[in-house]
Formats: structure tokens, C-alpha cells, sequence
């Protein structure tokens, strides 16, 4: 697989006198560029964006990541501690195999904790329960659907560990989640996500009666709603869809209607701005 990484850029004239060795020497300059740039599709895409500890943990350049992300992914205790002494932001940990000793303290670290399939949820939910406190339950899936280049390194293969194979996911497994999580790339663009997207939203599609499309930037803020992003949800799910956040006039009722959607207003009703 041919790595992406980038020119020497600023080192390339670096004077190694400069600094004592042995050394890391990070570009701040570059780092924020590139942090700069994750950050606006995060605005633009309305997602959230963690920094993967596991890629990169150094924690003396921790404040400027967290200028940029909304948090930090770890893989197990000891990240995790390193996040909550050095991070901002929201922290998700993910581990392959947990200990029973390690999980009172990484669910009191992380706002999620995810675990590599069912049987282990259940064989940890006592300790879960226990600790009191309060986090998401999330689950890796396989997708089984291979966008990896190097075969030996994919974590989608019908048989690799890393992840419960998503065609074996039942209702009672779904019901003891919050979330889904997956890895299937590395160093590759948008479109094999969006491929691999649209076969796990099929695999899921039937384990969900309805879907609500809420924006959470306008919520509140009467300020309308993204049509585009809410006819999107309607082409891809024969599921009911409700929208929620911004609705504001009996024209976007209207419309969200013609389109067959439902729709929640709050403080349009409240302001006297939507009659009903």
C-alpha cells in the first residue's frame, strides 16, 4: 500500500542544531492546517470529529488538537488516562478485549465505551451496572465489505476478529447498544466510506422502525431547515422520517409533508410564529 504521507514541507531547511536530541519535533504550523481542515467538514457536515490516540498521542501538542476536535479515541486504560489528564472533549474508548478490573475506572474516563460483540456486553454487564456511572454502550461491527488495499490488514474479512460480523446482529443485540462504531479504511478518500455506508445502512435499516432528522446547530433558533439534508434521509430509508430543529413556517410543514416526512416544532409554536 503506497503511504500519503506528505512532503518534508518546513523540515526540509530544519537545522537539527537547533533542538537536542534525541527529539520529536512537530510542525505546529502544519498541525493546525490540518486540524484546520477536519474541522470544517465537521462544520460543514454537521458530524463530530475525534483525534485517534492510537495514531498519535502526543500530548504536548494535546491543547492545540483540542482547539480544533471534539475529542479523543483510545484503545484501552492507559489512553484513556492520558486523554482525561491532557484532552478536551468527549472521550471513546474502544478495545478488542477488556479487563474486569480495568472497566470501573475507563467507564468513569469515557463518555463511550465500546466493546468487540455481544457476548462481551453481556458478560461485563453486571461490572457495567455497577460502576454507576454514565456512558454510552457502543459496538464494533464487521461490515463484510472490503475497501482495504492490503488484504492481511483489513478489518472487514469474513473471519477477522476486530468487530461482530454485521449479518449476524439480531434485535436483541441492538437493544443492548447505543451506538454502532466501525473501522474499514486507511489513508483512502470519501467514496469507499460512502460504499461501505451504503451496504451497512441496509444491514441496519430493518432494526429501526422510524428515523429522526434533527439539526442541532438551529435547534431552537427558528432559523428553517436544511431541506436538502432531510430529502437525502427521505431518498435513502423507506422507514418513516420525522425532522426536528429549525422548522419554523406552515411552508417547510408544508413541504416536509409533500416529501413524507413528519415534523416537530418547538419554539416556533411557543413565539407564536407557527400557528396551530
Amino acid at each position: 500500500m503506497e503511504t500519503r504521507a506528505g512532503d518534508p514541507g518546513a523540515f526540509a531547511q530544519f537545522d537539527l542544531s537547533r533542538v537536542d536530541s534525541p527529539a520529536f519535533v512537530v510542525d505546529a504550523a502544519r498541525l493546525r492546517a490540518n486540524l484546520a481542515v477536519l474541522a470544517d467538514i465537521r462544520d460543514r457536515a454537521g458530524v463530530k470529529v475525534l483525534a485517534a490516540l492510537k495514531a498519535f498521542s502526543m500530548w504536548k501538542v494535546a491543547p492545540i488538537v483540542s482547539e480544533y476536535l471534539d475529542g479523543v479515541c483510545t484503545s484501552g486504560l492507559w489512553e484513556a488516562r492520558l486523554a482525561e489528564g491532557y484532552y478536551r472533549g468527549e472521550i471513546a474508548t474502544y478495545c478488542a478485549a477488556y479487563k474486569a478490573e480495568d472497566l470501573p475506572e475507563i467507564c468513569r474516563i469515557s463518555d463511550h465505551v465500546i466493546f468487540n460483540s455481544p457476548a462481551q456486553i453481556a458478560r461485563f454487564r453486571d461490572v457495567l451496572a455497577a460502576t454507576g456511572e454514565s456512558f454510552d454502550v457502543g459496538l464494533r461491527i464487521n461490515p463484510l465489505h472490503a475497501e482495504g488495499e492490503v488484504p492481511r490488514y483489513d478489518p472487514c474479512a469474513p473471519h477477522s476478529r476486530l468487530g461482530f460480523p454485521i449479518d449476524q446482529l439480531t434485535t436483541e443485540h441492538m437493544a443492548m447498544i447505543d451506538g454502532i462504531h466501525m473501522h474499514t479504511l486507511c489513508e483512502q478518500d470519501f467514496e469507499p466510506l460512502h460504499r461501505t455506508w451504503d451496504v451497512v445502512f441496509d444491514k441496519l435499516e430493518p432494526f429501526f422502525g422510524e428515523f429522526l432528522f434533527t439539526n442541532v446547530d438551529v435547534e431552537g433558533l427558528m432559523q428553517g431547515i436544511d431541506r436538502d439534508a432531510v430529502a437525502a434521509v427521505r431518498h435513502a430509508t423507506t422507514r418513516a422520517v420525522t425532522a426536528a430543529g429549525g422548522v419554523t413556517t406552515q411552508d417547510e410543514v408544508d413541504w416536509l409533508a409533500s416529501i413524507g416526512v413528519d415534523a416537530v416544532a418547538g419554539m416556533a409554536i411557543y413565539t407564536g410564529r407557527l400557528k396551530i
